[in-house]
């Protein structure tokens, strides 16, 4: 094994830490420290933490109206995850991919020593922490491609939002919603190895990250750091960040999905002297058929109209009801039963996506739960964008 556990026929730094040199005493956090960690890898590791922070607390614990938050934060982790590819092949030593590829035997064996309680001193990564490395970047990527699916199916949203079909959408939540969880068990489990690590000889395993430096042996010689280092760093970064906005806003040019229509005047006259007219995607067409038939007791009160006029307002509500609609709001609301229930607040795809709004918002608006344009700012044109949603304030009339 060659030394600081680098794989077989690769030349490890020369630090004097082959398996007979006896690490630094766990008590002497400053014995000879050296630059392992440079500047690109330690802004990579801590932006990415505070990014994926907030968005596992703002897809877990916060309402819809964090989507457009979310899906920023995203873009963010995805051109964070293009720097780690770009350093990973010219950053410095300890930064490349290729200083920790171990064999799985390798691998295998430095987990039953830890097992045992005995754990040898690297340089740079672990060979747990390495597959730890890999593994997040691997489910960082597949959480990225699936939530941009998502939101483009779903949300007809984002550098998809025109070529994601709904159905591609659904199945990208899915697997979105799965992937998430997975990314919080290899934190959790990330977090439980630097715990361990700390705990058998790595004392300054944490401030490594923050300030780059690590303990070796007196007489180690630390890895070359090319000149200019920490500029390039930077500069790689910033330029992947604007790799990512250039492609955000070419997607952005790409023709927008077609919008609906606007509410037919006379279903507008009429209905909306009431309430809030309603879009027609919101029900299916069965549902806007049965309605439109029982008039005379429309949800106790008698809303008759002249024949002629009931008719064209059906036949309107017919074509644009959610069989025909291209919309995510459209294809929730197309499973509800035509019967039961008719009311568009109670239907479970409503329930479902207002459950955690909280009671006291809907008591501030006329109309309340029933007023869509309280909120959604394209309700009338039936699209519901999560970029058009803004809850009343506390002083909202």
């Amino acid at each position: 094994m060659s030394q600081h556990g680098a794989p077989p026929g690769q030349e490890a730094p020369k630090c004097g830490l082959d398996s007979g040199t006896p690490r630094p005493p766990p008590h002497d956090e400053n014995h000879h420290l050296i630059r392992v960690w440079d500047l690109g890898l330690r802004l990579f590791h801590w932006s990415l933490v505070a990014i994926v922070a907030f968005m596992i607390i703002s897809g877990f614990f916060l309402y819809k109206t964090s989507l457009a938050l979310h899906a920023a934060a995203g873009y963010a982790v995805m051109a964070l995850l293009t720097f780690r590819v770009v350093w990973g092949v010219f950053g410095s030593e300890f930064s490349r991919f290729r200083s920790f590829l171990f064999p799985v035997g390798h691998s295998a064996a430095y987990l039953r020593d830890l097992v045992r309680g005995r754990q040898d001193h690297h340089l740079g990564h672990t060979p747990l922490a390495a597959l730890m490395v890999f593994a997040l970047l691997a489910t960082l990527t597949a959480l990225s491609v699936s939530g941009v699916v998502a939101l483009g199916g779903e949300e007809q949203e984002g550098p998809l939002g025109r070529l994601a079909g709904m159905a591609a959408g659904d199945e990208a939540a899915i697997l979105h919603a799965l992937l998430a969880w997975g990314l919080v068990g290899l934190v959790a489990a990330h977090l439980m190895g630097v715990a361990v690590s700390s705990r058998l000889g790595e004392p300054r395993l944490v401030r490594a990250m923050l300030d780059g430096l690590k303990p070796a042996s007196r007489g180690a010689a630390p890895p070359a750091l090319r000149p200019g280092q920490p500029g390039r760093a930077l500069a790689a970064l910033l330029l992947c960040a604007a790799a990512v906005a250039a492609f955000l806003l070419w997607s952005g040019r790409l023709p927008p999905v077609p919008a609906p229509p606007a509410l037919d005047p006379s279903y507008r006259g009429e209905c909306g002297a009431c309430h809030c007219a309603y879009y027609p995607s919101l029900l299916p067409a069965a549902s806007w058929h049965t309605m439109m038939a029982g008039l005379t007791d429309h949800f106790g009160e008698d809303a008759r109209l002249d024949p002629p006029q009931a008719a064209a307002i059906e036949a309107w509500l017919l074509a644009h009801a959610a069989d025909a609609a291209e919309s995510g709001s459209a294809r929730r609301f197309l499973e509800v039963n035509p019967a039961k229930p008719l009311q568009i607040t109670a239907a479970p795809p409503w329930l479902e996506r207002h459950g955690r709004v909280e009671a006291g918002v809907f008591k501030r608006v006329k109309g309340g739960a029933g007023n869509c344009t309280a909120c959604h700012g394209d309700a009338e044109r039936g699209r519901f964008s999560y970029r058009k949603i803004q809850l009343p304030s506390e002083h909202a009339q």
